[in-house]
């Protein structure tokens, strides 16, 4: 239980510094990828953060869309095999999904620099 909590936990911090990346990503990308890099204030104009919203709404239907497939189905898993064997399945979900940001934002920085 104290090993979801901390994930949970390590979810919700990432929130903020996610959101920050995909506004830098938007606002060098609108910029054209200056060298000197960009005033964060430059960030904040409408034609950033309509796209930033649009993204933040995209990730969370599709962050939401697995747990609503798997509910049901673990749930009936639980019964049957016990709820802590189901739950280190389930934590391993967790682990995928913050695994999968490191990834992708790992590639996005590879292709920036080249």
């Amino acid at each position: 239980m104290a090993i979801h909590f901390l994930l949970a936990f390590c979810e919700l911090i990432l929130v903020a510094p996610l959101i920050k990346l995909f506004e830098n990503s938007l606002c060098l990308s609108y910029y054209e990828f200056p060298a000197s890099g960009i005033n964060e204030e430059l960030c904040k104009i409408p034609e950033i953060q309509a796209p930033l919203a649009t993204i933040r709404g995209w990730k969370s239907m599709f962050d939401t869309i697995p747990v609503l497939l798997v509910t049901i189905p673990f749930g009936r898993l639980g019964d049957h095999y016990g709820r802590r064997k189901i739950m280190a399945l389930a934590l391993l979900g967790v682990v995928a999904s913050l695994s999968e940001l490191f990834v992708v934002c790992e590639c996005l920085y590879r292709l920036v620099s080249i």
